[in-house]
């Protein structure tokens, strides 16, 4: 606020009607205005109450406006400068330090709505440390410069629970920080932000899924998700101790057991996460540095293929499927035990009616279900194969489970069904059972892997006799 020129350019010291008319109060010997008085603008908008030292407005008093505004406080030499309170006409209310009629020093600015903040101004702007409190108990503590949150701070939602702590930038969350809902057990998220979002490198946990994920961010969404489900379904050792035999499809179906679990016997039965599979060049370069810093004596001779084509990759190699996904855990895969081996759905032909019209390889059932899986080409691309499947058939006995079992993966990137224990009352034949990812929540939004398959032929399950339990069984061989 400029100078309050009291004397509406007639000067202080001079004596006539229209400054008499102006003023109310006590005098000193040259006539200038001195003592508690009352001022009246000629600007008819403003009102001074309050001390005068030599003509000018010095020491306490009140200047008031006609919109109901008014500041009330320390007067200097013609000027708003000390501290003091000050009301606007729209609600807002300061009290705190001032220099020449703006806000200057420490302070407390009331808004409208209710929201406070205490902490420092400069020129009317926030600056240094500073709190602002909303109405509903949300509050920012930490650092400001030009008027918005800039440096450390911590913020809280009161509506949502939210809490972060660390960086901003002119408003907004920006740097690395932490950041949580609830007091335990919400979502959780320590890294890199940009512009209010996450980005960058972080830790998130995902509570209504259950995943955890380390790796990128962009624009608020993780970028390194697995893109493939592997199913890694071996036989028993053999007795020559040679490698355990690949198993799970239509031609090497799992031997398993109606009653009992899919590993028993030895059997393994295991799923993987794997990120996408890297570009072709990439991969390629991959293996012209691993070649190079293998001595050649050592370099196998037989083959010019790029790692993991034609082979299946172990866990963390290079190959048609990406790594292993030890980035994230707790992704949850539904196995749904279905009847019968799954048949490859037909494409549909070009003078078909529509995509309802296309036809499968198999009469499918009023139950069946359909179902697409990736198929890798050795440059890492993959095309989606359509299945049919059957009925869907309980994990359980009736009135125990739900049709699906869930699997979640762990911080090694994999899940093992092996422990899963098939139906007692589930006929001899073949069965398939299907993998989809059901992670649920925000975090299974953000992609989910392609269903995969295998195959099982069960036996019936044993009758008691058939196990060598019971007592006149026990009793005739004796």
């Amino acid at each position: 606020m400029a100078s309050l020129d009291m004397t509406a350019g007639l000067g202080t010291t001079l004596r006539g009607s229209e400054l008499d008319k102006a003023f109310s109060g006590p005098r000193n010997a040259s006539g200038q205005r001195h003592g508690r008085g009352t001022y009246r603008f000629p600007n008819q908008f403003y009102r001074y109450e309050g001390d005068f030292v030599r003509g000018e407005a010095h020491g306490r008093g009140r200047l008031s406006m006609a919109d109901g505004g008014y500041y009330e406080g320390d007067f200097a030499n013609d000027e708003i400068t000390g501290s003091g309170e000050r009301l606007w006409s729209d609600g807002r209310k300061y009290v705190g330090a001032f220099d020449m009629g703006e806000m200057h020093g420490p302070g407390t600015l009331t808004f409208p709505d209710g929201a406070t903040f205490t902490g420092g101004f400069e020129r009317n702007v926030r600056v240094g440390r500073g709190a602002l409190v909303a109405q509903d108990g949300s509050r920012y503590d930490g650092e400001w410069a030009f008027d918005k949150r800039h440096g450390k701070g911590v913020e809280t939602v009161a509506a949502t629970g939210e809490r972060y702590e660390g960086d901003f930038e002119r408003g907004k969350r920006h740097g690395r920080g932490a950041w949580r809902v609830g007091d335990g057990g919400g979502d959780t998220y320590e890294g890199e932000w940009r512009d209010g979002r996450r980005h960058g490198r972080g830790a998130a946990f995902d509570a209504a899924s259950g995943a955890s994920y380390a790796g990128a961010f962009e624009a608020d969404r993780p970028v390194d998700l697995p893109a493939f489900l592997e199913l890694e379904i071996l036989g028993p050792v053999p007795e020559d101790g040679g490698e355990r035999p690949k198993l799970g499809t239509e031609e090497a179906p799992l031997a398993a057991t109606a009653g009992r679990a899919l590993g028993e016997g030895g059997a393994v039965a295991r799923l993987r996460a794997r990120a996408p599979p890297p570009p072709l060049e990439a991969r390629a370069a991959e293996a012209e540095v691993s070649a190079a810093e293998t001595p050649a004596e050592t370099q196998p001779q037989t083959s010019e293929a790029l790692p993991g084509e034609g082979t299946d990759s172990a866990p963390g190699a290079l190959g048609a499927l990406g790594d292993v996904a030890t980035h994230e855990s707790g992704r949850v895969f539904r196995c749904v035990l279905t009847r019968g081996a799954p048949a490859v759905a037909e494409p549909p032909s070009p003078d078909a009616g529509g995509a309802g019209d296309a036809g499968t390889s198999a009469e499918t059932h009023p139950e069946e279900q359909g179902g697409m899986e990736p198929d890798a080409f050795e440059d890492g691309a993959s095309a989606e194969v359509s299945y049919v499947y059957g009925p869907e058939i309980p994990w359980a006995d009736p009135g125990s489970n739900p049709l699906g079992f869930d699997a979640a993966f762990t911080d090694k990137g994999e899940a093992s069904l092996a422990h899963v224990a098939l139906p007692k009352t589930l006929e001899a034949g073949a069965y398939c059972v299907v993998v989809r990812d059901a992670t649920p929540g925000k975090y299974g939004d953000f992609g989910r892997c392609p269903e995969k398959h295998f195959v099982l032929q069960v036996e019936a399950a044993l009758e008691p006799e058939e196990m060598g339990g019971g007592a006149e069984g026990d009793a005739a061989e004796a």
